[in-house]
């Protein structure tokens, strides 16, 4: 992933020569351009015992890069300098590349071609320590020799006598069937072939840089305990100089003749935390891809980040500017720098002394009024600024579900109003999303997939993160109607909390399906920071008859008003792929321990709950029910499965579809099933069709998985399925298919685009569908012959109005149109009812 070929940017070139940039950024961009050139460098000199060993000295190389930045000149090329940087920490970590490599380079014997490649390894192997250095930048690095020079100081004699006695070696005339000469590709491809070059994902990225960081930050520490000593010190010997001269000074010290006052101006300033020496030349300009803002006559940064939806600490880090301070007409404003790294510090001086939360109004309290606990969510993000929180996610399943839940954890870094940054992945496994929101540009980062939307908006995002709903509630509206009723005191996350329920009074929800409207039902149950207002913990019941609880969040560590890292304002980075401790962003790998009484697994009530139906039972008049006993995206390795049951008997446990955005249908005898579910797993959505006959539940069947089942119907006669279907990897590819239940066979009948609204003849000689042609631009409804596919009608459909035409053979069938469809209702309810 990162760099295979040790590219230097000009965003790098820009870093070390202008001394204006934070550690975090350098070390990033030296990871992600020049780790794997390092590391292939120094492991292709010495015969470390283990990759480990490797990898710390690359890490060290890297450290003593960024430590010595200011000693970077532009006298040589970036590759060339840190080469020699490398031969240097080599010596200092006592791995010297002048010793005799001891690694065998072996190739098995056979063609020729195989008995060069050894040839030339075992060259390498045998060259002296000099050579063998000056033989790898030239031949596996492509140095020129002017280069080598510059990085072994010598001059450029004693480095063509070095390649001239390597070449010398090489030439195997005592070697039986090889050429007098060796060419100098086939050593480059050999020597290639033994160290290739070495990729570098994300995580690891990440977790190096973090190991950097902290040796820096580290060192720094050191440095200044030493300074703050040697300082002390001094101050000791200043006072006693000062004393003992006291008389002196003052016998000399002419009377004033009037009064001065020196005053001393604190001002709004960015100050780095991580300082960087002047410039020993004047740096480069910014980078060509720069965003610049030219800023109007007494414009602020304030008025700059409202205008463009950014955020002005950004800008205010950026351009090292406070964001009150008036401009100039014309003055230019750095906002970004494209796809490069940003050159953006760690964090600012306001980060060091945060500002303390506003004061709240009195704490909430058991007696506190419905209103009261309405007004504090409402008013909840005025009381803090920024918030980083972890995070305890729990998908207890969808009503029905009965086995164990998932357990993820999300973490979110907030600073109002226009950012936010949320991780999420699996407890106890590495991040698989990514999501920052800085302005209006929004990235979301598939980690497992490499995937990333950019510059989206919201409305057009499939994932929300469960913990957004918690800090940021833009669903407050749903959470503050209905009926809130205080239950309770709790401690979450440290804090003290009021613990209140969501319900809604029985009969309130028209058509909703609840059996007894004269009850409450409780929507959800919400822990709230009785001093702030901000949602703590809730859990999310799914309404209906079950009710079932099927979603938790639990914030498990929340800090407010905490400085952020700049890194993650800056939209150009790579997001962060790991989860972390705190605020500051290091890596943490302990995931989060579950509470003991968190889970209970769901049950089915009852003693006889497997009690199997009895003889002469009618299954196909039953009302089915389903238990989801895994999920394809809890459970991966054990697919979607569920107990089903017929009127309260046990009928098996089969092979099913995800229930969230379920398509379902139930044949007119009820004795066949087929659906089909939205997968998240799968290109282009839903997952193949599957059917089964509710007297033979050992066989499940399955459409062509490389078909998507867009829309499907039972024929009258119940023995047909018609499926409207898309190749799932080949545009337009779509049509009608006939499957023929009893058998399995499929015929494909007819192709039709963008088809919808099957619906079966009552004869079982027809079928309808909605189609639409590109020439015409516009619906038609066809109606083709069940067996040939030929056209029997095709004549215009409105399909807003839903207007058959007056000559359309539908008004003879006598049905409605287009069709219902339906989910896990319309499977379970038996044909009588429909």
């Amino acid at each position: 992933m990162l760099g295979k070929a040790p590219e230097i940017s000009e965003t790098l070139e820009w870093m070390l020569q202008s001394r204006q940039v934070g550690d975090d950024a350098l070390v990033r961009t030296l990871i992600q351009e020049q780790y794997a050139y390092i590391y292939r460098f120094i492991s292709s000199l010495v015969d470390f015992r283990s990759t480990r060993r490797c990898e710390e000295i690359t890490e060290q190389v890297i450290l003593a890069v960024v430590q010595d930045s200011p000693g970077f000149q532009g006298d040589m090329t970036i590759n060339a300098w840190l080469t020699k940087k490398s031969i240097a920490v080599l010596r200092d970590c006592r791995e010297s590349p002048w010793k005799t490599h001891k690694k065998k380079m072996n190739f098995d014997a056979g063609p020729e071609s195989d008995v060069i490649a050894q040839r030339i390894a075992d060259w390498y192997t045998e060259l002296t320590c000099e050579n063998r250095l000056v033989v790898t930048m030239y031949y596996l690095f492509d140095f020129s020799q002017s280069q080598i020079a510059g990085v072994i100081d010598a001059n450029e004699a004693d480095v063509t006598k070095y390649l001239k006695d390597a070449r010398n070696k090489l030439k195997p005339t005592k070697v039986e069937g090889l050429p007098r000469e060796i060419e100098e590709p086939q050593v480059k491809k050999v020597l290639a072939k033994f160290w290739p070059s070495v990729d570098l994902n994300r995580v690891t990225a990440a977790k190096i840089t973090q190991r950097i960081l902290n040796e820096l930050d580290a060192k720094k520490q050191r440095k200044r305990h030493v300074a703050f000593f040697g300082e002390t010190l001094l101050a000791i010997l200043a006072i006693f100089f000062v004393i003992s001269l006291g008389g002196l000074i003052g016998r000399f010290t002419p009377e004033p003749t009037h009064e001065v006052v020196y005053e001393t101006r604190m001002i709004n300033h960015i100050v780095f935390v991580t300082p960087t020496p002047g410039p020993t030349r004047p740096p480069k300009p910014f980078p060509k891809n720069g965003l610049v803002y030219e800023a109007v006559e007494g414009e602020t940064l304030l008025d700059i980040a409202e205008k463009i939806y950014f955020n002005a600490h950004i800008l205010e880090a950026l351009n090292d500017i406070p964001a009150e301070q008036p401009l100039n007409a014309g003055q230019r404003i750095l906002i970004g720098i494209g796809e490069s790294q940003v050159l953006m510090p760690t964090m600012s001086s306001r980060d060091s002394t945060p500002e303390p939360p506003p004061a709240t109004p009195t704490a909430l309290n058991l007696a506190s009024e419905e209103q009261d606990v309405r007004e504090r969510l409402s008013n909840s993000i005025d009381t803090w600024q920024t918030i980083w929180a972890d995070a305890l996610v729990i998908q207890h399943g969808p009503p029905g579900y009965i086995g164990e839940p998932e357990f993820r954890r999300q973490q979110m870094w907030i600073d109002q109003p226009y950012f936010y940054y949320i991780l999420d992945g699996v407890n106890g496994g590495d991040v698989e999303f990514a999501y920052s929101v800085v302005g209006r540009y929004k990235n979301l980062l598939n980690v497992q997939t490499g995937d990333l939307l950019s510059n989206i908006g919201a409305q057009d995002l499939n994932y929300l993160p469960a913990i957004k709903e918690a800090l940021i509630n833009s669903d407050f509206d749903d959470v503050s109607s209905g009926n809130l009723e205080i239950i309770g005191r709790d401690i979450v996350a440290g804090r003290d909390v009021i613990v209140f329920d969501r319900f809604m009074e029985g009969g309130s929800f028209r058509g909703s399906g609840f059996e007894d409207k004269s009850e409450n039902i409780l929507l959800g149950r919400y822990w709230i920071d009785e001093n702030l207002g901000v949602i703590l913990r809730m859990q999310i019941f799914s309404g209906g008859v079950s009710n079932q609880l099927f979603q938790e969040i639990i914030i498990t560590k929340i800090l407010f008003d905490v400085p952020i890292p700049r890194r993650l304002y800056d939209r150009s980075q790579y997001l962060q792929t790991y989860f972390a401790k705190d605020n500051t962003g290091d890596y943490v790998h302990e995931p989060i321990d579950i509470p003991a009484d968190i889970f209970v697994p769901r049950q089915v009530e009852g003693d006889n709950q497997y009690s199997p139906p009895p003889a002469g039972f009618e299954i196909g008049m039953s009302y089915l029910d389903f238990h989801w006993t895994s999920l394809h995206r809890f459970n991966p390795e054990k697919g979607t499965r569920v107990d089903l049951f017929a009127d309260g008997y046990y009928l098996a446990n089969i092979e099913f579809a995800e229930p969230e955005q379920l398509v379902c249908a139930r044949s007119l005898d009820g004795n066949v099933l087929a659906f089909s579910s939205w997968s998240s797993e799968l290109d282009f959505g839903f997952s193949p069709l599957g059917w089964f006959n509710l007297h033979q539940l050992q066989d499940v069947h399955f459409f062509n998985p490389d078909l998507i089942p867009f829309d499907f119907a039972f024929s009258n006669d119940s023995r047909q399925l018609a499926v409207y279907a898309c190749e799932r990897y080949l545009d337009k590819a779509c049509g009608i298919y006939i499957i023929e239940l009893e058998s399995g066979a499929s015929r494909l009948l007819r192709s039709v685009e963008q088809g919808a609204g099957l619906l079966w003849s009552p004869d079982g000689e027809a079928i309808a569908i909605q189609g639409s042609y590109l020439r015409e631009g516009r619906w038609r409804l066809l109606v083709l012959d069940s067996q040939s596919g030929n056209a029997i009608y095709d004549g215009p459909f409105d399909w807003e109005g839903f207007w058959l035409a007056h000559d359309s053979p539908l008004k003879e069938w006598g049905v409605q149109y287009p069709p219902l469809r339906g989910g896990l209702e319309t499977c379970r309810m038996p044909p009588s009812s429909e």
